[in-house]
């Protein structure tokens, strides 16, 4: 049986559409399509939140939960990704 990449296998935590692909937020635990990382990435608090991120590794925190998500994305983002 062959499989069908085209075909929707799950759903963004954080915009909920259909994604074959997802990747963990460095703002929290969500998992989130390619679309929604790239706009976290452009967000101003991107760095910091990778920063602490790493600095939590560093400290042997494997399981940090992220920064939390910036009060103001969506509305940065509907700014900004008109």
């Amino acid at each position: 049986m062959e499989y069908d990449f085209t075909k929707t296998t799950q759903v963004c935590q954080r915009c909920k559409q259909g994604t074959n692909i997802t990747q963990m937020s460095f703002f929290n635990n969500q998992m989130c399509c390619s679309r929604c990382i790239e706009i976290e990435r452009a967000h101003p608090a991107f760095q910091a939140a990778r920063d602490a991120e790493l600095q939590a590794i560093k400290n042997g925190d494997f399981n940090f939960p992220g920064v939390g998500l910036p009060h103001d994305l969506f509305q940065w983002a509907k700014e900004v990704y008109v």
